[in-house]
């Protein structure tokens, strides 16, 4: 899962156009799933085809049976950039049609209509159009991959919208993928689940919220785990699950955040357009200001005796570490999750802060390290005449863009969260870089075990739009 993405220019960059062959005379498989039938195929006006001289391709795209061309796209007139594209899916038909479609490709024509004084949603809204005219053919004059998907501006970031699934890390090798179980086999035969009984159960706690407000129920309605598991396959299988997670609200209408917004405050958030709800963010009694970039995110289920406690928040900045463990004090943490790297991809993604106590120091605070033979990392963390221990677990395995190659080792950690958790009420802190990508996951992950072993189904569409409601787009996959 990713924290956040944007698009830059790759200025000077050598391009190699030999892959994108140009349309004309080029023959093309009609049965190809991302090419247009023959008869159908349409052509772009004489004064589009003179641009091909100047090394533009044209390529066709037929939609998939559920209405995809399978890529994504940033930018607009709105964002000061042009069309680019910025995923395309593996074996979607923008990948599999000939020419194929590349990441950071220019679209400059679609359909026939000049696209540079488009804003994104207009873009946007003109391919999906294209699915239901046109005979369904996505019709794109394209300038080859001048732009690269990249983050050099986090705090800015770029609208990436369209209907390519998420992928895995450039680095992942499917050829060596331990082969896995189906989701109903391991329903049945995982040792996880066989300790407890797979037996029918009228009770779903998913059903409601903490204030017994309904939750959208979407299409997830297995009434038992076993129901929950088989439905989970069948949506991935078929594609419907991503499109339903693509559509769900990023944020909780009617929360406001406004006092992130004021101007003492605004410093203290890492990315101007992700903060914390007024209503459910963390409140610090004192320091600097009373503001942090948290929000207590509670995943209650009472009909299960589920009631798991977090604070999801941004990794600290050099101007806010001091209130980060002014927090961990206040709430009485006994964990801190950290879900990335200091450094990732050559840039340092926040302080150690762990290691500082100059400012704490001056905030009555002492910091020290002790020797542990545990995989996490523990703190003393001292007030006055009162002394407090911290565990700290840290997951360096996760890149900010995709998904941890072994799942195995990422169960495993979970399942230490949990054993360092074991039945403290007080919420543990979880963060990354800023606080609602890696950092929902995690949640999800452990409220998914802990509905397993009470029996109950899991509906990951239900988790997402809970967590939503106390912190803005947890699981941002964009």
């Amino acid at each position: 899962m990713m924290d956040h993405s944007d698009v830059t220019n790759n200025n000077g960059v050598e391009i190699d156009n030999s892959q994108h062959t140009r349309n004309k005379g080029l023959n093309r498989d009609p049965f190809h799933p991302g090419a247009p039938d023959v008869e159908n195929s349409l052509h772009l006006p004489d004064e589009i085809n003179e641009l091909n001289s100047e090394g533009l391709v044209r390529i066709s795209i037929r939609p998939d049976s559920h209405g995809r061309f399978g890529f994504n796209v940033k930018g607009g007139i709105d964002h000061g950039m042009p069309i680019i594209v910025s995923r395309v899916g593996a074996n979607m038909p923008a990948d599999l049609c000939i020419p194929r479609l590349s990441e950071g490709d220019q679209i400059l024509f679609i359909n026939h209509k000049d696209v540079s004084n488009q804003t994104h949603l207009q873009v946007v809204n003109m391919i999906r159009a294209a699915s239901e005219q046109n005979y369904g053919t996505l019709e794109l004059l394209v300038k080859p991959s001048d732009y690269v998907t990249d983050d050099v501006n986090d705090d800015n970031p770029i609208p990436d919208s369209g209907d390519a699934p998420p992928v895995p890390p450039r680095s992942y090798n499917s050829s060596i993928r331990r082969p896995t179980l189906s989701l109903e086999k391991f329903a049945r035969n995982s040792k996880r689940l066989t300790r407890f009984s797979l037996k029918s159960s009228s009770n779903n706690a998913m059903d409601r919220d903490h204030n017994n407000s309904t939750v959208h129920r979407y299409s997830f309605s297995g009434s038992t785990l076993l129901d929950s598991m088989i439905e989970l396959e069948s949506h991935l299988a078929d594609g419907s699950l991503l499109n339903q997670f693509e559509h769900l609200p990023r944020r909780k209408s009617g929360l406001t955040m406004n006092v992130s917004r004021l101007s003492e405050n605004s410093i203290k958030n890492r990315y101007r357009d992700i903060s914390p709800y007024d209503q459910t963010r963390v409140i610090l009694k004192q320091g600097s200001g009373d503001y942090i970039n948290a929000s207590f995110v509670n995943m209650e289920f009472p009909k299960c005796g589920v009631n798991l406690r977090y604070i999801a928040a941004q990794g600290p900045l050099p101007n806010t570490y001091g209130d980060f463990w002014q927090m961990c004090w206040e709430q009485q943490v006994c964990l801190i999750v950290m879900l990335t790297a200091i450094s990732e991809r050559g840039r340092v993604s926040f302080i150690h802060y762990q290691y500082i106590i100059t400012d704490i120091a001056y905030r009555e605070f002492d910091i020290s390290q002790i020797p542990s033979h545990r995989a996490s990392l523990q703190s003393v963390l001292r007030k006055q005449t009162e002394t407090r221990r911290i565990s700290q677990l840290q997951y360096i395995s996760w890149p900010d863009h995709g998904v941890p190659n072994d799942t195995d080792q990422l169960i495993s950690f979970v399942e230490q969260v949990q054993r360092i958790r074991g039945k403290n009420q007080t919420p543990i802190v979880v963060h990354c870089s800023a606080g609602i990508g890696r950092t929902g996951v995690l949640i999800a992950i452990e409220t998914s075990i802990n509905l397993m072993e009470c029996n109950y189904p899991v509906k990951p569409l239900e988790l997402v739009q809970r967590m939503r409601e106390h912190r803005a787009m947890l699981i941002q996959t964009t």
